[in-house]
């Protein structure tokens, strides 16, 4: 993206870029570009996510897509394992262009810009359906504690400690899971943007231990000494591998795992 040095981006022009990491970080730039978006149907507020009319179903859609992996049956899925995976994707895939646009652009999309619509799988579709953001001190020129600020206010405050109190009230589900479920998606697209964009991997590394130290995330998990891998585009890059305090609950799941980041490799109960 052209721009002179010191020059902001818009926030379409950011999310535009970021959304070329892939995955979690693909948000629709522009209302013109929606209808070629995936998913179907209106495009909806965010909050509309965890509304009491859509959280319900949706977990219950997780259910079933679990019953139907695992050749088991619905009932067999515990609602708070599909509500605490369901959550684990949505806290990625509302973290991670927050992370890179903060890293990369020294911008956050502005929550209230952002808009969402059905799909059966895969993540969610995000448009962003106005072109605002809010300014976000790049870790690189301001320290990481500065850029954590906002992502944690915006982000976190703003949208995941609602959506998380809206999944506590429909299930049973213990907040140092969902918090956990939250620390390893920060770390997660921390790996991801280094992997992919390595001359900000350390930024974005940085980034995401300030908001893991930060106060609404704090305890919920350590991270290691960084290690040498290979990226995507050849080459490579340094790793800061994360460890969580808490797990997912995917291991509850008939023939399910531990991710690797889980404390029960540790052996320490979740």
């Amino acid at each position: 993206m052209p721009r002179s040095r010191g020059t902001t981006p818009t926030a379409r022009e950011a999310v535009a870029d970021i959304a070329r990491i892939g995955g979690f970080f693909d948000v629709t730039s522009h209302p013109d570009l929606a209808d070629s978006a995936p998913g179907e149907g209106p495009w909806r507020p965010l909050a509309e996510v965890w509304g009491p009319d859509v959280l319900g179903s949706r977990i219950e859609r997780t259910r079933r897509l679990f019953a139907e992996r695992m050749d088991i049956t619905p009932e067999e899925v515990e609602p708070r394992v599909a509500a605490s995976v369901l959550y684990q994707g949505m806290a990625a895939r509302l973290v991670s262009p927050a992370m890179a646009a903060a890293v990369v652009h020294g911008v956050v999309p502005e929550p209230g810009a952002l808009r969402w619509r059905t799909i059966s799988t895969g993540p969610l579709p995000l448009l962003l359906a106005e072109d605002r953001a809010v300014p976000a001190p790049r870790p690189r020129e301001h320290g990481p504690a500065a850029a954590a600020e906002v992502v944690e206010r915006v982000v976190v405050q703003g949208l995941l400690e609602p959506a998380a109190a809206a999944f506590r009230a429909r299930v049973k589900v213990s907040p140092k899971v969902l918090t956990g479920n939250l620390a390893s998606s920060v770390a997660g697209a921390a790996r991801r943007i280094a992997e992919v964009r390595p001359e900000h991997g350390a930024d974005a590394h940085a980034l995401a231990g300030a908001l893991v130290a930060a106060p609404s995330l704090e305890g919920s998990g350590t991270f290691g000494p960084p290690r040498t891998v290979t990226g995507a585009r050849g080459g490579s890059h340094r790793e800061i591998q994360f460890v969580r305090n808490s797990c997912c609950l995917y291991y509850r799941l008939p023939g399910g795992g531990m991710c690797a980041d889980c404390v029960l490799l540790r052996g320490v109960d979740a």
